[in-house]
């Protein structure tokens, strides 16, 4: 990255205006280092107040130095591109030296096509194309695919690589092993890489079970106790609900849910819900009382519900503790 970073600084000039979208320490700093006459950086000067999954793409609430322009509809798929969306709209704002009028923004942003980028060719079924040709591109695609799609039936991945490129690395960020189908082809370009080589590089492929600790925590829980679990990602931190599918006593998959739970419930519905959910309630009543003598029953109403289905009964036997005191 920090090469890439060095080669875009070559080109500012004393009169540039440069807006760096990268919050990577270094990136910063080298982007920095060349005299310009004005610099705005992510997350300082601008920056994305909502970003969320809407039909077709994205919806964000962005902020600049000039203006805060809420719900615009970004066209495009996955959560990075809401990033991306407000340093473009950064670079116009610099350009022109104004706001962006908002039917102007608007015909703008539901104009962009990004061909041939988590490109989606169908709907029934799903049909995605994505010319990802480095692991952190890989990556996006595959976060986009399982985070951002409900999708029914088996997955198959169709891939090819070029030569100079390791297979293996891009096999495993595009997370081959969570397909229930890989196909692989030979790239049509003189250094496209054998699909038979892809296909043996896809068999020797260390599942993500393996190789991930984390994920064995989770995943390998959910189809061992054959149970439901709520979670929150571990990047974007939205709530999740892992649901096991079942064949007889074996798990034969897992179902992700994106959900968004109310902030708070009366407390008859947050006990019933922690009654039915792992028996939260009784277990966290036991850990409170060991050391309090007596539970009040009236906090279920001010916890949020998200903490109390997702934190371990010890932390939040403490918050209860706390609130108490």
């Amino acid at each position: 990255v920090a090469h890439i970073a060095r080669e875009k600084a070559g080109i500012v000039k004393p009169g540039s205006r440069v807006i760096i979208g990268d919050v990577n320490p270094d990136v910063v700093a080298i982007a920095s280092a060349p005299e310009a006459r004005s610099r705005l950086v992510r997350d300082v000067d601008f920056e994305v107040l909502d970003n969320r999954v809407a039909v077709g793409g994205r919806l964000v609430d962005v902020r600049t130095p000039r203006a805060t322009y809420t719900e615009m509809a970004v066209p495009l798929h996955g959560r990075h591109q809401g990033d991306n969306a407000v340093v473009a709209v950064v670079a116009v704002e610099e350009f022109f030296d104004a706001e962006i009028d908002r039917e102007v923004l608007d015909a703008a942003m539901g104009s962009v096509r990004m061909p041939g980028r988590f490109e989606v060719l169908g709907v029934q079924p799903l049909v995605v194309v994505d010319g990802a040709h480095n692991v952190g591109g890989a990556e996006s695609c595959a976060d986009v695919f399982f985070d951002d799609f409900q999708v029914d039936g088996r997955r198959i991945l169709v891939v090819g690589t070029l030569a100079s490129r390791n297979a293996a690395d891009l096999l495993g960020a595009l997370r081959a092993d969570d397909f229930d189908l890989v196909i692989t082809c030979t790239a049509p370009s003189p250094r496209g890489t054998p699909g038979k080589d892809v296909a043996r590089i896809a068999r020797e492929l260390e599942s993500r079970v393996d190789r991930s600790s984390q994920l064995v925590g989770t995943k390998h829980r959910v189809a061992i106790d054959g149970n439901v679990l709520v979670a929150r990602g571990r990047r974007d931190g939205r709530t999740v609900i892992f649901v096991p599918e079942a064949k007889g006593p074996l798990t034969t998959g897992i179902t992700l849910l994106h959900v968004i739970f109310h902030d708070h419930l009366p407390v008859a519905a947050m006990r019933s819900v922690l009654q039915g959910y792992d028996n939260r309630y009784d277990r966290l009543v036991d850990w409170v009382t060991e050391t309090e003598g007596t539970f009040r029953e009236d906090r279920l109403a001010e916890m949020g519900v998200a903490d109390l289905l997702i934190l371990p009964i010890s932390d939040t036997a403490d918050l209860w503790r706390t609130k108490q005191g």
